[in-house]
């Protein structure tokens, strides 16, 4: 997010994780102890919150004269986990930083935050061993290819998850599995799946325990 950007477009994402804070800046003060990185994730509108606010308190450093640094490098935080597939989101990141003597001071972009907005892949696969959580594909083929190639998901319960029409170009197929359930389905409705193939748009090699199911599932709480 660089300083003069209020509004970056990061487009459509299939992996968004927050590894660390790096932050330099500078206080005429001469006292700043500490500080915190904010971020959250809204609708697209900005009128919802999606992912309420997560505050991490960074490490401190002086560099020189009026000159700071905050840092912390071990956040990892996975922002698709809860989010819909084929839905763009706004992603709030703002900060402030502290002192003895003169309190806290923002740094927010005069109060307006910094904004990215993103947009979630079409299909997102969730409680699959191997795959991290909201992982975004460009169809159901590819989303169980990812499936088929973790073996063991023993006990789990996974969700395929469709935002949006699909044209698959080869058979969608899952081979067997030990999950405990494996249920695909729409998020928003009007959601087809369909192909121009000879064979089968979807194939089940052997696959137990699996749901396809055309009602849809809303996610989240964006508009």
């Amino acid at each position: 997010f660089p300083s003069h950007d209020i509004c970056h477009d990061l487009g459509t994402v299939s992996t968004l994780v927050l590894e660390r804070a790096d932050m330099k800046y500078s206080s005429d003060t001469q006292d700043r102890d500490g500080g915190s990185f904010f971020y959250m994730i809204k609708s697209a509108d900005g009128s919802t919150t999606v992912l309420d606010t997560t505050e991490v308190v960074w490490v401190q450093q002086y560099l020189s004269g009026n000159d700071y640094r905050g840092l912390e490098t071990n956040i990892n935080a996975n922002l698709l986990a809860t989010l819909s597939p084929a839905t763009t989101y706004q992603l709030h990141i703002y900060a402030k930083s502290w002192g003895s003597n003169q309190g806290d001071s923002w740094l927010s972009n005069n109060g307006n935050n910094y904004v990215a907005t993103f947009t979630t892949s079409p299909v997102m696969v969730t409680g699959a061993t191997g795959i991290s959580q909201g992982k975004g594909y460009t169809s159901v083929r590819l989303a169980f290819s990812a499936i088929n190639a973790n073996a063991n998901q023993s006990g789990n319960q996974i969700e395929v998850k469709v935002g949006q029409s699909i044209t698959e170009t080869a058979t969608a197929t899952l081979q067997a599995g030990n999950w405990t359930s494996l249920a695909v389905y729409p998020t928003k409705s009007d959601v087809v799946i369909d192909a121009n193939l000879v064979s089968a748009v979807v194939s089940l090699n052997g696959a137990k325990n699996v749901t396809i199911d055309g009602r849809v599932k809303f996610e989240g709480t964006c508009s």
